[in-house]
C-alpha cells in the first residue's frame, strides 16, 4: 500500500537511463509529449505533498511545478481499509490495486484497469499483455508471480546498462522486487520518514485509529456508507492560485 500511495518513487525506480541522465534527446521527446506525467515528472523531481482526511481515508495530492504560472497535480486515493487509485490523465484508464492479507507475512494483490468512458484501447491492453505498466503476469496455479526473488525478477544486466534503471521489466516487477528486498517483517524503529513520505505517515496514522475504535466497538463509518467510495484519482495542470480540490472536483467524484 504504502508504495501506491507514494508518488515520488516512479522519478527513479520506474526511470528509463535516459530519463535519469536526463539526456537532451530525452528532454526534447519528452517536453513534446502530451503524456503528463512524463513530462513533469522530468521538469520537477522534488514534489510537495498535501494529504486530506475523508469519510473514505485519504486523499493525497502531489504538486510539481509545470509552467511559470501553474503547478501539475496528481491525486492518489486510499481507500480504506485496502486499495490504492493511481492519477490518471483525463481521457486514458485508471488503474488501482487492492491489497488483501493472506497471513501475518505475505498478502494478495489484485491489479485493476479500466476507462469509465470507453472500452480499454488496443495500446492499453498490449501494456497489459507486455507486463510494461502495472500488470506482471502470474503463474495459474499458485498466482504467484512469473517474476519473483527465486530468479531475481529476470533482471537484465544489459537493459539495466543501457537503459533501466533497475533492469527488471515493468512496473508491477520493479514495485515487487522492492517491497519483497525489504524483507517479511520490517522493522520500523530504524526508519527515518522524511517529506516525502507525508502520505505514508498519515496512512498509518488512519490505520491505527481505526484499529483502536474498532477495539471499542466503534465500526468504521464507511462500512455503512458504501456511496462515500464513488471516488477518483485525477491529475491535471491548473493555475497557481487554485485549490487543487477546487480545481479537480469534477475529476475525482465518480458517476453512480
Amino acid at each position: 500500500i504504502e508504495g501506491g500511495i507514494d508518488s515520488s518513487h516512479s522519478n527513479f525506480l520506474h526511470a528509463s537511463v535516459d530519463a535519469f541522465r536526463v539526456t537532451d534527446a530525452h528532454l526534447e521527446r519528452v517536453k513534446n509529449s502530451a503524456n503528463l506525467r512524463a513530462k513533469y515528472h522530468l521538469l520537477d523531481k522534488s514534489p510537495r505533498f498535501t494529504v486530506k482526511k475523508t469519510d473514505y481515508g485519504l486523499v493525497i495530492a502531489v504538486r510539481r511545478n509545470a509552467e511559470e504560472d501553474t503547478y501539475y497535480w496528481r491525486l492518489t486515493q486510499f481507500l480504506l481499509p485496502s486499495h490504492t487509485m493511481i492519477p490518471y490523465q483525463k481521457g486514458l484508464s485508471i488503474h488501482g490495486h487492492c491489497w488483501v492479507p493472506r497471513d501475518d507475512e505475505t498478502c494478495w494483490v489484485w491489479t485493476m484497469s479500466w476507462n469509465p468512458e470507453a472500452p480499454l484501447s488496443e495500446e492499453e491492453w498490449k501494456a497489459i499483455r507486455e507486463e510494461t505498466f502495472v500488470h506482471a503476469h502470474v503463474d495459474p496455479v499458485t498466482f504467484r508471480p512469473l517474476r519473483n526473488q527465486d530468479n531475481n525478477y529476470l533482471i537484465d544486466r544489459d537493459q539495466q546498462r543501457s537503459a533501466s534503471m533497475t533492469g527488471i521489466h515493468g512496473f508491477a516487477s520493479q514495485d515487487q522486487a522492492i517491497q519483497e528486498s525489504m524483507g517479511r517483517v520490517v522493522d520500523r524503529t530504524r526508519e527515518r520518514l522524511g517529506t516525502s513520505d507525508t502520505a505514508i505517515i498519515a496512512m498509518r496514522r488512519l490505520l491505527l485509529q481505526e484499529i483502536r475504535a474498532l477495539q471499542q466497538q466503534q465500526e468504521p463509518f464507511a462500512a455503512h456508507h458504501g456511496d462515500i467510495y464513488w471516488v477518483r484519482s485525477a491529475s491535471m495542470v491548473l493555475n497557481r492560485n487554485v485549490p487543487f480540490d477546487e480545481g479537480a472536483r469534477q475529476l475525482t467524484g465518480a458517476e453512480v
